[in-house]
């Protein structure tokens, strides 16, 4: 089949996007694991009790912006405080002061101060109990339990949380762990809301372009440890640049973007912290070096389209994407 260029990214994208039965099965799975979890203050000695209304599914997978191949979901599962308060050092060291009244957090405590670590640890034994989960671990940043199945390609990272009272603002936050033995702030729902928003005012677009700036960190080992910030530099763009040409064009249009705004503070749109760019400086020249050699590629691709010559258009998309880009012909 001879391509033209937007029928060529058409195919990649179909490439790189999950499988829709993989994505069933997984929302099935995450689904049942909720359930069993549910279960476990019944089942489970000393189990705290579960704030079940305030569950939530957060990270790439629940934001649609995951690549193949599907490699893990993100659950949030809450905690009823039970009268328990909280203190702000920061938005990234919050002691919670556990509830007297509370048996089973108060077991999980360092002298009334919950104790993270403990409750993740508490997770991990409860959920080896179970025989088809008995393969958890707490993750390497000490913020989750990361559950592996056999019958399945991708792991569960189950992050136990708090949900706040109100605050003065009327403002209300969950609380995680902070990989220290303390919490820290987020709010997922402020992501899940302005990745919805800005998607629909561009006619679903706003998605495919986040997934293919995805495989392009993957393919050069680029934002390894910061998709959050690459989706969120990709999201500050397209706040005021609706989309309004030809894939190709607005992928390099946007390259520029992050190019320039990941040497500087990024804005945290959950309004928690100042900055979110947690790259060094290292990391910094490794990913603007590499899309500068990107950039230059792009524009030669860009010019034999305006030529109409698309079968080299799309060998140097296919040189920059990788073997999952289609070939012309």
């Amino acid at each position: 089949m001879a391509y033209t260029v937007n029928s060529a990214f058409k195919q990649f994208h179909n490439n790189i996007k999950l499988n829709k039965s993989d994505s069933e099965i997984a929302l099935s799975s995450r689904d049942n694991l909720f359930n069993n979890i549910n279960n476990f203050p019944s089942n489970q000695e000393d189990f705290p009790k579960l704030y079940t209304s305030k569950h939530a599914k957060f990270g790439s997978f629940a934001r649609k912006t995951k690549i193949n191949p599907l490699d893990d979901i993100d659950l949030l599962v809450c905690i009823s405080a039970e009268g328990s308060l909280y203190h702000e050092y920061s938005p990234d060291d919050v002691r919670i002061i556990s509830s007297t009244t509370s048996k089973s957090l108060q077991k999980l405590s360092d002298e009334d101060i919950l104790n993270s670590r403990k409750v993740i640890e508490k997770f991990k034994d409860s959920l080896k109990d179970i025989h088809h989960y008995k393969n958890a671990e707490i993750n390497r940043r000490q913020e989750a339990v990361t559950l592996s199945l056999d019958s399945y390609k991708w792991t569960f990272d189950i992050v136990p949380c708090f949900f706040t009272a109100p605050t003065e603002n009327n403002r209300t936050y969950y609380l995680i762990p902070n990989g220290k033995g303390h919490w820290k702030f987020t709010d997922p729902r402020i992501d899940q809301k302005r990745i919805t928003t800005i998607n629909q005012q561009n006619s679903g677009k706003i998605l495919e372009i986040i997934r293919i700036f995805k495989h392009l960190a993957k393919e050069y080992n680029l934002f390894k440890d910061a998709s959050y910030q690459l989706e969120v530099l990709i999201l500050d763009y397209y706040e005021n640049n609706p989309i309004q040409d030809p894939i190709s064009v607005e992928i390099t249009r946007v390259l520029l973007h992050i190019r320039h705004y990941v040497q500087y503070p990024i804005n945290d749109p959950q309004h928690i912290r100042n900055n979110i760019n947690s790259l060094d400086n290292d990391e910094i020249v490794k990913i603007t070096t590499r899309l500068d050699d990107c950039y230059g590629l792009m524009l030669e691709a860009i010019d034999n389209e305006v030529k109409d010559n698309p079968e080299e258009a799309i060998n140097i998309w296919r040189e920059i994407m990788g073997d999952k880009f289609p070939k012309y012909g």
